[in-house]
């Protein structure tokens, strides 16, 4: 089965290619300003759900699916898809009819195109960034030398501070730059559409 990944995997990254990048008739930079803003929400949104209880209780969903292990990567990212999908078939088993019934009904086929855009399109557009994400934070961890801030008595040990919080570092090492070359793209595309000939 893991020998199957590596290759659907790059398959899926040309399927992205093509369909973002090469077949659009658009500007190369707003082209590229939609990669870097689906890029740069999805991982936005993974570093604030992070924070919640989600990830707390499922030990090692966040780690699994900002991890630049591939293998890790896809098993974290289906365990994550797998979850909605039981919650929502909890959902589904319930004694409540009317319109609420008619929410869910609606709700199932947007659960399932979400699923097909997550593994087909946000899953390979995020792996390389939080591999390039995962080379600072992984320094930090292994480094020799440890930090310490303290003020008022309390102490905050910098490596701990980075272990605890690497899946939101990770993903704000990705959403930051991925936003802000996604506003710089459009800026500069606005800019020249602006400009006036000579």
């Amino acid at each position: 089965m893991k020998i199957l990944v590596v290759p659907v995997f790059i398959g899926l990254l040309a399927l992205n290619a093509w369909l973002f990048l090469i077949r659009p008739k658009k500007p190369w930079t707003e082209r590229v300003s939609f990669v870097l803003q689906l890029v740069g929400i999805y991982t936005l949104g993974l570093g604030i759900l992070a924070q919640t209880d989600l990830f707390r209780d499922v030990g090692g969903l966040g780690e699994e699916m900002t991890s630049p292990n591939l293998f890790e990567f896809a098993a974290g990212n289906l365990r994550f898809l797998g979850i909605i999908f039981v919650i929502s078939s909890m959902a589904f088993t319930t004694s409540a009819s009317g319109p609420g019934f008619l929410v869910l009904v609606v709700y199932a086929p947007a659960l399932f195109a979400y699923a097909a855009f997550h593994l087909l399109i946000v899953m390979p557009l995020a792996y390389i960034p939080y591999v390039i994400a995962s080379v600072p934070i992984d320094a930090v961890l292994h480094s020799t030398t440890d930090f310490t801030l303290s003020r008022d008595g309390s102490a905050l040990h910098m490596k701990a501070f980075v272990a605890e919080n690497a899946v939101s570092l990770k993903s704000f090492l990705v959403a930051l730059p991925a936003l802000v070359l996604a506003v710089s793209g459009k800026m500069f595309a606005l800019y020249k559409r602006n400009r006036p000939e000579r």
